[in-house]
């Protein structure tokens, strides 16, 4: 399980849990920009969960309200 670095909730990620072959759930969302992620505290080391990962595609345009 990984766990989110804003919310700290656990989740399942398939790459960060060495599920090879598997394509994670975030792969479904397109791609956000570097710069949003940084904002929202992301480093690159580690994942945000659906809801937070989803928060920051709306926050930058890039879902639907």
């Amino acid at each position: 399980m990984s766990e989110c670095v804003t919310c700290g909730k656990s989740f399942h990620c398939a790459m960060a849990d060495g599920e090879t072959g598997q394509a994670c759930w975030c792969t479904t969302l397109p791609v956000i920009p570097t710069s949003a992620l940084a904002d929202a505290g992301g480093d690159g080391s580690a994942c945000f969960c659906p809801d937070c990962l989803q928060t920051i595609a709306r926050e930058a345009g890039l879902l639907p309200p």
